[in-house]
């Protein structure tokens, strides 16, 4: 057993809701970090890319940052504004319950 899953399920025992957390913020980091990467695959900055989704700067700030849970739909939105596909995946994954 490694360090970190040694240290994972120490946490794990001290806060019931860890697992629960860890993943919800893990996957809003994902979202983040693909919605960055179409920004700047667009070459816009981010006042640029809020101007164009109708947002304030500070509400697609925090969309970057992983503070914000975008719903299906606006996801949808940001996707066709600037011709992009949205797509989702729900596949079984290898060894998921090993690293919990």
């Amino acid at each position: 057993m490694t360090y970190l899953t040694k240290r994972l399920n120490v946490l794990k025992s001290r806060c019931p809701e860890f697992k629960q957390d860890l993943l919800e913020e893990y996957y809003l980091q994902k979202v983040s970090l693909r919605i960055i990467k179409m920004r700047l695959e667009l070459g816009l900055s981010q006042k640029e890319m809020a101007a164009a989704l109708g947002m304030l700067e500070s509400q697609y700030c925090r969309l970057e940052k992983g503070q914000h849970n975008p719903t299906v739909l606006s996801m949808i939105e940001i996707a066709d504004v600037f011709g992009y596909d949205f797509e989702i995946k729900i596949k079984k994954e290898k060894n998921r319950n090993s690293f919990f």
